[in-house]
């Protein structure tokens, strides 16, 4: 459904192979952070299946990065 969301570009899920910490990092491409503040992400993020893989989850943090050139 976030896909669905317009100005969400990709999801892209990690697992760590080695090492201790976070076992799984969600990575998503966004066009802004404008997509946080409409209908559709609101929609897509208030159903019962993610309230039943949020309740799974042991650390959940939200960093924002922009495309760095230089």
């Amino acid at each position: 459904m976030l896909l669905d969301v317009p100005g969400w570009r990709r999801i892209r899920l990690f697992e760590q192979v080695d090492g201790k910490g976070t076992r799984f990092l969600a990575l998503h491409e966004l066009e802004s952070e404008a997509v946080f503040d409409t209908e559709a992400y609101r929609k897509a993020t208030s159903t019962p299946w993610r309230e039943r893989v949020i309740n799974g989850v042991t650390r959940r943090d939200r960093w924002l990065f922009r495309r760095y050139s230089h």
